[in-house]
């Protein structure tokens, strides 16, 4: 990581490269040209399905128009039937002839004449005389549940007539004199009031299937005549086989809506396609018309694939032309960050070659930019120079300064003691008992000079590498042990030690380490009240041992944790300060311990909350034996 002028950081491998950063361009720009097109494509299928839809829809509504005009003149034919006087006279047989005679311009079609109890009088599917069957005779039980269903239907049709005579266009049935599958116009003869009888023009279904092939103008298309009771009675595509048959579920839903209408759906044999479906209001019979599926993909994909393969081919050409900007970019600008960092590495320079006028404008700034860091750089190393030596030589004195000032405080007192005591040595007779005192003093303070005087030269060799270690296996709690019971002696003049934790082991110099948990223990007894405490904790985890050394003291100020462990610092920089010593306890104690691989810190939570000073070492196993 790196620094700015502002001091924000920033990584050099991070950002997004302008390959990604073009290719975004590319296709942000091209995504509002992408939906308008995605959108003008589906409008277009939309108005495709919809203009297919519509004119299935009207072709439904012309052949629904046809049927009925055909079947209007059926029932204008009929009308004229039931006028003939023949029937006044009750002359059945001439009016078989006459009715005979007639549908020879309805090739195909049959009149029949019924009685209201249903008995067929006559038809001219049969000579005249034939005996023939009564409508209304009750549904003969069939296997055929469809056929069944649609006798059954056709009675109620009939009784319904009988009932409410009108003219009535029936389901699809089975004739019972030709056995066919049939349609039917049922038209009242009504005579005073009263019916008489029920004049009948009967079409086979062939014949309904020949009229509506003639009339479907196209033969990719599916076109169905339905009854009302779902059941088909002509189709213009394998008609022959679904006569008779029940529409499939999808056309029966739409059906079953009750209003003409268009949508998907599915034939008898399986086949997708789109229908549209009209109701007539003369038969209550629905007219479908279908195309297939394939059909309609056909007419509606081709433009969508087009549309869709010109935006492929504008998204790879902008494809293409982001990547050829990339490289015209990228190499002249890698090139000058590797002049960058070869700059940096003190390498010769390789400026780029390019047509684009940023870049040129760029690698000429860095130019400019690299002659001046270059100046700067003399300039700072000089500036640099002297200030370190000027620092040095500042350090040098404040250290001198400290040191004397230290040596002469700490100096004076031991020695006016020293010469005090030789003084009143020298006036004392033979034998007083006030020479004993004077010579104890003399030790005293000659013991505290040696110690200054070993602090000083144990500091001094462990700054310049001359300290030597005797390393060996180390229980650091059973030492810590040891070197507060020296101090027990005076436990009634000091603030009280007490010793905590377990076994922990370290490879280090046994004289060393008690020299640091001396002069960590003299540091706390120095700083605490008689009235004090001061715990020792030794333990070991994490493959680390550490001793903490935690006093109820004056505590440290914050910010100073770390300035304790310098040579001659003292919390109390007065000369007439009353603690003794040349501050130099704490930084030895730093020295030694990180010439055994550890570390050393001080932690207070204020003043006079008390210190805490923990050392931190390698731990080992108690098995381990020490090499010379």
């Amino acid at each position: 990581m790196s620094e700015n002028a502002d001091g924000a950081s920033f990584g050099a491998e991070t950002g997004r490269p302008i390959r990604q950063v073009l290719l975004r361009l590319v296709v942000l720009s091209s995504l509002p040209i992408l939906l308008c097109t995605i959108a003008l494509v589906v409008n277009l299928a939309l108005m495709e399905r919809a203009a297919g839809d519509e004119a299935l829809l009207e072709h439904a509504r012309v052949l629904t128009v046809a049927i009925e005009r055909d079947l209007k003149a059926s029932t204008a034919v009929l009308a004229t039937l039931q006028a003939s006087p023949l029937l006044d006279d009750k002359d059945l047989a001439a009016f078989h002839g006459y009715a005979a005679r007639v549908l020879e311009s309805w090739p195909g079609t049959r009149v029949a004449l019924v009685a209201p109890d249903g008995t067929a009088l006559l038809t001219t599917a049969r000579p005249f005389g034939s005996v023939l069957p009564n409508v209304l005779a009750p549904v003969v039980v069939t296997p055929n549940a469809e056929q069944q269903m649609e006798q059954a239907s056709n009675v109620q049709a009939w009784r319904q007539f009988f009932d409410r005579p009108a003219t009535q266009y029936s389901n699809l049935f089975a004739s019972a004199v030709t056995g066919e599958s049939t349609v039917s116009i049922r038209y009242p003869v009504v005579r005073d009031g009263a019916i008489k009888y029920a004049l009948v023009q009967a079409f086979p279904a062939t014949l309904v299937q020949q009229n509506l092939r003639s009339l479907n103008p196209n033969p990719s298309w599916i076109t169905s005549i339905v009854d009302g009771n779902g059941v088909i009675i002509a189709r213009s595509l394998s008609g022959e086989q679904l006569v008779g048959s029940i529409v499939s579920s999808t056309l029966r839903q739409a059906i079953a809506s009750g209003r003409s209408t268009v949508g998907k759906g599915v034939t008898r044999d399986g086949q997708p396609v789109r229908h549209a479906v009209v109701r007539s209001e003369l038969t209550g019979w629905w007219l479908a018309v279908a195309e297939p599926a394939s059909l309609v993909s056909a007419r509606v994909v081709p433009p969508v694939v087009l549309w869709g393969a010109g935006i492929i081919a504008s998204l790879l050409l902008g494809f293409a032309l982001a990547r050829r900007t990339w490289r015209q970019l990228s190499e002249p600008l890698r090139d000058i960050s590797s002049n960058a960092l070869a700059f940096e590495r003190g390498e010769p320079l390789r400026w780029p070659s390019s047509n684009i006028r940023e870049i040129r404008h760029c690698s000429y700034a860095w130019t400019l930019a690299i002659q001046n860091e270059e100046k700067r750089r003399d300039e700072r190393s000089k500036r640099i120079v002297a200030e370190t030596r000027r620092q040095e030589l500042e350090d040098a004195n404040v250290e001198k300064d400290r040191l004397l000032a230290a040596l002469s405080h700490e100096l004076r007192n031991p020695l006016g003691a020293i010469t005090n005591s030789v003084g009143v040595l020298t006036r004392l007779a033979p034998g007083d008992s006030r020479a004993s005192a004077m010579i104890d003093i003399i030790k005293r303070q000659a013991g505290h000079l040696t110690r200054l005087v070993d602090d000083l030269l144990d500091l001094a060799g462990a700054r310049f590498g001359k300290m030597r270690l005797n390393l060996a296996a180390l229980n650091v709690y059973d030492l810590a042990l040891v070197t507060i019971k020296l101090y027990d002696q005076q436990a009634h003049t000091m603030a009280r030690i007490k010793l905590e934790g377990s076994a922990a082991w370290i490879q280090g110099d046994a004289a060393r380490i008690d020299q640091v948990l001396r002069n960590l223990l003299d540091n706390a007894i120095k700083f605490t009240d008689p009235a004090g405490t001061i715990v020792v904790s030794v333990r070991s985890a994490h493959n680390e041992t550490t001793v903490a050394v935690t006093d109820s003291g004056i505590g440290l100020a914050s910010g100073s944790e770390d300035e304790i462990f310098g040579a001659f610092v003292q919390n109390d920089q007065s000369i007439d300060r009353p603690q003794g010593g040349l501050g130099l306890g704490l930084a030895l104690v730093r020295q030694i311990v990180q010439l055994h691989g550890g570390s050393v810190k001080a932690t207070s939570p204020g003043e006079g909350l008390g210190t805490c000073i923990t050392v931190t070492l390698p731990a080992v196993l108690p098995t381990i034996v020490s090499q010379p």
